[in-house]
């Protein structure tokens, strides 16, 4: 993939980030609320005082504005979704 058309994107990308943190954010919760105890043990314990969690039926990806590459090709393949047990 094009290194170039990647920075350019980027600002686009970003605001894309923005506005589905934005779209979200009623429905965020503390990630403290849920019980992962190993988490410590990767990341501080600022970042995750500080990190919120969203339960979505998929996670949300931007549309493509530009040719796919064979590495996009493969993540379009792809339906990113989780679930808690």
């Amino acid at each position: 993939m094009n290194l170039g058309v990647l920075v350019a994107k980027m600002p686009q990308v970003l605001a894309w980030i923005d506005r589905t943190l934005a779209a979200h954010a009623s429905h965020a919760q503390p990630l403290t609320s849920w019980n992962f105890q190993r988490l410590i043990d990767y990341y501080s314990a600022g970042r995750i005082a500080r990190t919120k969690v969203v339960i979505v039926p998929s996670v949300p990806v931007p549309a493509r504005a530009y040719p796919p590459s064979n590495s996009v090709r493969l993540l379009d393949r792809f339906r990113f979704s989780a679930k808690m047990i």
